[in-house]
């Protein structure tokens, strides 16, 4: 039996791959065999509880992962006659201005930047791997 070598690399590679939520998401649901949207919302609560400790829990906020994998995370707040909680509601001569659909009772929201979790952070932070001494061989039987 002799060893044939197919490839011999001897600087070293760096790897990389798209990271994003999608991608976190497919991961967990597979690891957890949980369902895929079960997961998602697991997510976008954990920016949402995220962003509440950041900012407050008096405030109210949404968020979502788009198709693409990115996160939109925003301040909810209701449209009022009169504000009674500066933190979830907007008075409606603040908001006609620049909404002119804007009606008393509906929403609207805030765009924030997305307040990574630590956790979340971090996989997004590491797209590359380093590889070093690649050697790929191949037995053959003589």
């Amino acid at each position: 039996m002799s060893v044939n070598d197919i490839l011999t690399i001897s600087e070293p590679l760096v790897l990389t791959s798209e990271r994003n939520l999608r991608i976190l998401a497919r991961h967990i649901a597979r690891e957890r065999a949980q369902p895929l949207s079960e997961v998602i919302n697991e997510i976008e609560h954990l920016y949402v509880k995220t962003a509440k400790a950041q900012y407050g829990e008096e405030y109210e906020f949404w968020s979502h992962i788009q198709q693409n994998g990115q996160i939109k995370l925003a301040q909810v707040l209701k449209i009022v006659d009169r504000v009674e909680c500066e933190q979830r509601e907007v008075k409606f001569t603040d908001v006609i201005a620049f909404r002119p659909d804007a009606k008393i009772g509906t929403y609207i929201c805030n765009a924030l930047s997305p307040i990574h979790p630590a956790k979340i952070e971090e996989w997004l932070a590491a797209p590359e791997t380093l590889v070093q001494k690649v050697q790929i061989s191949a037995r053959l039987d003589t």
